[in-house]
């Protein structure tokens, strides 16, 4: 119950500051105008709070009964209804903090210099000239006579549609301007010949080239991608959570299935939206498909497809409940693609030209969270091997050898081997994307913190976050990382320094692991050589990770344009 309830606490922030800075920015030219007939800032950003808390409010008020309902299904029937302050606290507290969430981006958009807001807004063009009709003005001018008018060509151009021309002699009586037999036929044709144009102009524009440099969306798109794939991971760390602590799924359509697939909706929409803002300024075929959003595009449908297929093999064969849900085709082909999505903000990021050797923690943002979340898949479906769902009592028991000898009771808890192994796979899986990152830029401080914390949001859901103190320890871990990244400043040029930071790294994050789990679990293990040597054996397997990431140091060099390109995908 803890699990869902931090889930979707966390899936409602984000929502709401997508939302709240999405309708600030995009009321930029409004404030614009609203401050030249005198309004000030502060007026603007009550004014504009004011009207978010207006569909808040009947949303707060329906959504009391509505939760109440959501908790009874979720715990079973096992739950006491909160007292009736506290809901009315909850619903002031959503109240008070959308009004905050949207007061703050309104208040900086209201305080930009007038003429710089005004041309905020998104410039469109009145019409787009395809392929057709570039050959009709060519044509036409073609065939005018002096002075570029069309009353001194012996004939005249009336329509052209796929390089075939009608021509009527101007010497004709029945044809002259004025005679409404030509003007019937000009309106008949100029009809047929707008729909035809229309139809295959539509189909150029998404099928054809026009060979233009595929460009890069803004920073702020980047990151309502990324904060859109939050609601995607989150919907699925709420479907892990009841594959792992529900044992009565009988169908596939279930309120988690609900949340995880309304997210795929919503980032995918998003995802589409860019292609389409393009192809209607002109662009056609790949040139319209933003650099790094190709292969998040092209898994949408696959994904969707998946999605199908996870449907009739849960209706056909029913629903999976142990490690076999981890081995499921279908499953496997779901997680697959929804890594290509989610992913979309780093390839973004990989080659943008805004985005430098040290990048701000603010512009990197949208890639850790995609990255991050990326991880958490990988560590889902290596969920056998994962070290971070384990207990401290249970860590301590495995690392002290103790199991149930048979001979009566005694201490339980996982088997030392089983734990030697998960704590191997865990640290591969978890240091390999940070190494991924500091071998591209200079991650700035915090990079790290961020992406373990967001990395052990799926075993804690997995565990409904039973195990605490394991997951701060890696959070901690993350802290730790960032100064050894500002101390040892490690880079693709600097192989020592990318050498030590992966070592000293993993070292780093083990010991945080035992020493935790010994200072919450029950002391330390009763066998020293594990306790002691397994934060040695995570520094050696980091340093050969540094070693397999960056054999040799490489020269820093300017992109070459082919290799941008080639990144785009």
């Amino acid at each position: 119950m803890l699990a869902v309830t931090i889930l979707l606490i966390a899936l409602a922030v984000v929502n709401t500051i997508t939302l709240t800075w999405t309708t600030a920015m995009e009321a930029r030219a409004t404030m614009a105008i609203t401050r030249t007939l005198g309004a000030t800032p502060g007026q603007i950003s009550a004014g504009l709070s004011t009207a978010q808390l207006l569909p808040a409010l009947p949303g707060a008020v329906i959504g009391v009964p509505l939760g109440v309902g959501l908790c009874s299904m979720f715990a079973l029937g096992k739950w006491t209804v909160p007292p009736s302050f506290w809901l009315l606290g909850a619903a002031l507290a959503t109240l008070l903090a959308t009004a905050a969430l949207t007061a703050l981006p309104a208040l900086l958009a209201a305080r930009r210099p007038v003429a710089q807001a005004r041309g905020a807004g998104p410039q469109r063009r009145n019409s787009v000239i395809g392929p057709l009709g570039r050959r009709r003005q060519q044509r036409c001018s073609a065939d005018r006579g002096p002075h570029n008018d069309p009353r001194h060509s012996p004939y005249r151009v009336d329509y052209v549609s796929d390089g075939r021309t009608a021509e009527t002699s101007s010497a004709s009586p029945a044809f002259a301007d004025g005679h409404p037999a030509h003007r019937r036929m000009n309106d008949s044709i100029g009809r047929k010949d707008h729909d035809v144009a229309s139809d295959a102009a539509g189909i150029r524009r998404l099928v054809v080239d026009t060979g233009e440099p595929r460009g890069w969306v803004s920073p702020r798109t980047d990151l309502v991608t990324a904060l859109l794939g939050i609601w995607f991971g989150v919907g699925l760390m709420i479907d892990a959570w009841a594959h792992s602590n529900l044992t009565q799924l009988e169908t596939f359509f279930t309120p988690w299935h609900a949340v995880f697939y309304s997210g795929f909706a919503v980032v995918s929409g998003w995802i589409i939206w860019q292609v389409w803002r393009n192809v209607r300024a002109g662009r056609q075929g790949l040139a319209a498909v933003p650099t790094g959003y190709l292969a998040g595009l092209v898994a949408i449908p696959a994904f969707a497809a998946f999605g199908f297929a996870d449907m009739l093999w849960h209706t056909i064969l029913g629903i999976e409940t142990t490690i076999n849900i981890l081995f499921s085709p279908s499953h496997l082909g779901l997680i697959v693609t929804m890594m290509l999505i989610i992913t979309t903000p780093l390839r973004s990021a990989w080659n943008a030209p805004d985005v430098g050797a040290r990048p701000s923690l603010g512009r990197l943002l949208p890639a850790l969270i995609g990255l991050a979340f990326a991880v958490t898949l990988v560590s889902l479906f290596l969920s056998y091997g994962d070290a971070m769902q384990y207990r401290s009592e249970g860590i301590v028991q495995a690392l002290s050898m103790l199991r149930d000898s048979g001979a009566g009771p005694g201490p339980v808890g996982p088997a030392t081997d089983r734990v030697a192994v998960a704590m191997v796979v865990t640290n591969v899986v978890m240091l390999s994307p940070v190494l991924f990152l500091v071998r591209r830029w200079l991650l700035p401080f915090g990079s790290v913190t961020v992406m373990y914390t967001i990395m052990v949001l799926m075993p804690g859901a997995q565990t409904a976050f039973r195990n605490v103190p394991t997951l701060l320890s890696f959070v901690a871990a993350g802290f730790v990382s960032d100064l050894l990244i500002r101390r040892l400043r490690p880079s693709g040029e600097r192989r020592a320094a990318y050498w030590a930071f992966a070592g000293l790294s993993a070292f780093a994050t083990w010991s945080l692991y035992i020493g935790v789990a010994s200072a919450t679990g029950g002391g330390l293990p009763s066998v020293p050589e594990l306790w002691t040597g397994a934060p040695v054996v995570a520094g050696l397997i980091g340093l050969a990770l540094g070693a397999l990431f960056l054999p040799n140091a490489v020269t820093a060099q300017p992109v070459a344009p082919s290799a941008a390109a080639a990144g785009r995908a």
